[in-house]
């Protein structure tokens, strides 16, 4: 049973590659913001967001879902710390999982050196408390030839998603 942290400022670049994983069950900070607040987020609403948000993640990690995914940008060690505290206390290994960035040509970049150039960029590191971190490379983005699923899952949480 795992945490899987993405780290990156590109919500598509997150979002694509954790919809390539059909069994995880993804927090999208993003997704709790257009569902709370469709037509935007209001003045001071930023901490009622985060308190969701957290909820949503503290539900998931009680549940029986074994991959438990956080999309949301986690691009310092502070931002990421209350996850990997989470998995600890819930007894999941946190891995962090690096994506590209989009260079400043409008390309994608998979260079380990300066993945999010235009952010507060920290590379999330072992210390940190991670069992383990990837940087996640173009050849990891491809799409896989998926199989039906036969067996029905268990009713996920409330703001839960997976991919069929």
């Amino acid at each position: 049973m795992q945490l899987i942290v993405l780290v990156g400022d590109s919500e598509a670049e997150r979002a694509s590659f954790a919809s390539q994983h059909s069994t995880w069950a993804i927090a999208s900070r993003e997704a709790v913001s257009r569902a709370l607040f469709p037509h935007g987020l209001l003045d001071g609403a930023q901490e009622a967001l985060q308190q969701a948000f957290a909820a949503l993640v503290v539900e998931l990690l009680a549940s029986p879902v074994s991959d438990v995914c956080i999309d949301t940008p986690n691009l310092t060690r502070v931002e990421r710390r209350q996850w990997i505290e989470l998995a600890q206390l819930a007894g999941r290994r946190a891995v962090a999982c690096v994506m590209p960035s989009m260079g400043s040509d409008g390309t994608r970049s998979d260079t380990d050196a300066d993945p999010i150039a235009s952010s507060p960029f920290e590379p999330p590191t072992a210390e940190e408390g991670f069992a383990e971190v990837l940087y996640i490379t173009l050849e990891h983005r491809r799409p896989e030839r998926r199989k039906k699923r036969t067996a029905t899952s268990p009713a996920l949480p409330l703001f839960s998603r997976t991919t069929p």
